[in-house]
């Protein structure tokens, strides 16, 4: 069984965190025996994840107890398995948790005609987004988002989110 731990990061996820993450990333990756197609979909839903923490982490103005964000990327028998940790208002749990579970709920050709309709409307949202990140994630990963909320007092939860990239051949063994 080939199982690591290849990253752990744990602290506020900013811009200039993300991308030393990515590039840290980008090294531990190519070093995988993994086809390289899978490695450019894990590169990309990486990307996407980050941005989609640092665009919607909450970051409250009385620090909280822990940090306000994580990353841990595991290779387990050929699969990349991103783990992320982000704060998020409770108020938007409910938003959150419905379109994710549309997301997993939808078939591949689902999330491809979703994705185009989006862009073919170009709404953005007040995070300056157009809600295409989770979307990207879910058609790339080609697997279902599984997701947890933690409370972190009354106006805060953690907000957990996996998301696997499965070398399909590797599934067979």
């Amino acid at each position: 069984m080939d199982h690591s731990i290849e990253l752990v990061f744990q602290g506020n996820i900013s811009s200039s965190t993300a991308d030393a993450l990515i590039n840290i990333f980008e090294h531990l990756l190519y070093n995988k025996d993994a086809p390289v197609k899978i490695q450019k979909r894990a590169f990309y839903i990486l990307v996407e994840a980050l941005q989609n923490v640092v665009r919607h982490q909450v970051l409250p103005e009385e620090p909280l107890k822990g940090s306000t964000g994580a990353l841990l990327f595991q290779y387990i028998n050929g699969h990349f398995i991103f783990t992320l940790k982000n704060l998020v208002e409770n108020s938007n749990i409910r938003h959150i948790s419905k379109k994710i579970d549309s997301l997993n709920s939808q078939e591949k050709h689902e999330l491809n005609k979703h994705y185009k309709k989006i862009l073919k409307n170009e709404v953005l949202s007040d995070k300056g987004g157009a809600g295409l990140g989770l979307i990207e994630i879910a058609r790339k990963s080609e697997n279902i988002i599984s997701y947890e909320f933690l409370n972190a007092g009354e106006k805060y939860s953690w907000f957990f989110f996996n998301i696997m990239v499965a070398d399909r051949g590797k599934e067979r063994e």
